[in-house]
């Protein structure tokens, strides 16, 4: 799709030339952030109180948090009180538009905040669509709502990079807190799904309202051990996706992403097979 060069935001280029400073936010730390009339002023780059988490990446590390939204805790994980992401020029925001864009980040991309457990992309009449295509890794730590499920979609791409082993993967899971239980988004990895921490108590059981697509394999261990009566025993936590079919129907257009229409044919066609032993 040539993200590189066809994307509408490239955020890595914004924040070298759209005016960046760096400074303090009740987000977490200081971080490189931008105005907020900048598209990309709903990430904060690098910042300085993760990184325990961030020290092993090969790239710069984007977290997103708006610094222009205030920071709620959602502590039922539920959604009610999370904490807003606000694109530009919607809703009365500042800048123009960037709703039904592109945005591309040469780097990691983080949903991953100690204040929050829940992030949540405001909504605006006629819905919001948003596509991230990350050259990197995608972290997913806390969970990821939007404000309507008929008419809005947030898609996250993972791509690989041709100079680092480690990329094209979507990691789920919280390392520290299991904060992870539930998302609202179209996922694909080029290389691979991998999981951090889902057997934590908060993690024990995901659910994802999207999809998952993986390039190479999804590789998710839900097996962890607990002590139950004294003795150490064998669980797993528990990993649904609840298949959203609106792409795939034609019923949401998602910027960035092959086009399909209601009234297509959907059918699969063979194009090759093999028969092997039983």
């Amino acid at each position: 799709m040539h993200y590189d060069s066809l994307a509408d935001v490239k955020v890595a280029e914004e924040f070298s030339t759209g005016g960046a400073t760096y400074k303090s936010s009740p987000a977490g730390g200081r971080a490189w952030q931008l105005p907020e009339s900048n598209p990309a002023h709903i990430f904060r780059k690098n910042p300085n109180d993760r990184t325990n988490e961030t020290s092993g990446t090969a790239k710069d590390d984007y977290f997103i948090e708006d610094p222009y939204e205030p920071v709620r805790n959602d502590s039922k994980s539920d959604g009610s009180d999370a904490y807003m992401i606000s694109l530009a020029g919607v809703n009365g925001k500042p800048g123009t538009s960037s709703n039904h864009k592109v945005f591309y980040i040469d780097g990691n991309l983080w949903i991953h905040n100690y204040p929050t457990a829940s992030f949540k992309f405001a909504s605006e009449a006629g819905g919001l669509q948003v596509t991230f295509v990350v050259k990197g890794n995608i972290y997913i730590s806390d969970n990821i709502y939007y404000g309507d499920k008929a008419q809005d979609g947030v898609a996250f791409i993972a791509m690989k990079d041709a100079a680092v082993a480690d990329s094209g993967n979507v990691y789920f899971g919280d390392p520290k807190f299991g904060t992870l239980e539930r998302m609202y988004a179209f996922l694909y990895a080029e290389n691979n799904f991998l999981d951090t921490n889902l057997s934590a108590t908060g993690s024990a059981k995901v659910e994802l309202f999207g999809n998952m697509t993986a390039g190479n394999q999804v590789k998710i261990n839900r097996d962890f051990t607990t002590t139950v009566n004294g003795k150490k025993v064998i669980q797993h936590s528990k990993l649904t996706v609840d298949f959203d079919e609106r792409i795939a129907n034609g019923e949401l257009k998602m910027p960035g992403l092959p086009k399909n229409t209601a009234d297509e044919a959907n059918d699969f066609t063979i194009l090759s097979w093999r028969e092997v032993g039983s």
